[in-house]
């Protein structure tokens, strides 16, 4: 795997913590009264959205791993490009659901790239 490559699903991990972090004890009432952490939140999304599709490009064995790839890349773009039509219900349920998943997966790669121990 590329050096680069290496790097990105730390990335992912960093935002997946600062995600969590940043939304412990909100729920979705809090979350849309919160137009900062909103802010914030698609930010880390953003971040994800990208080191996914540039695992995409630089392995696709990887990308493979991670279900929902696609669909990431894409919620990146409309994060991106269509701010006006972003749906804060949907940005918090991918925030409680797909996160939390992206992260076991991501922490699983992790695993299995780390050296064994000796």
């Amino acid at each position: 795997m590329p050096r680069e490559a290496r790097a990105l699903p730390l990335d992912i991990l960093r935002a997946t913590e600062l995600l969590e972090h940043g939304t412990r004890g909100f729920d979705l009432t809090r979350f849309r009264q919160e137009a900062w952490v909103q802010s914030a939140a698609e930010r880390q999304l953003i971040i994800i959205g990208a080191a996914v599709r540039r695992i995409r490009e630089l392995d696709p064995e990887i990308a493979a791993r991670l279900s929902d790839s696609r669909s990431i890349v894409g919620f990146r773009n409309v994060l991106i490009h269509s701010y006006e039509q972003i749906d804060v219900e949907i940005v918090w349920q991918a925030i409680q659901t797909r996160v939390p998943r992206l992260r076991a997966e991501v922490e699983g790669l992790l695993s299995d790239a780390s050296p064994p121990e000796a």
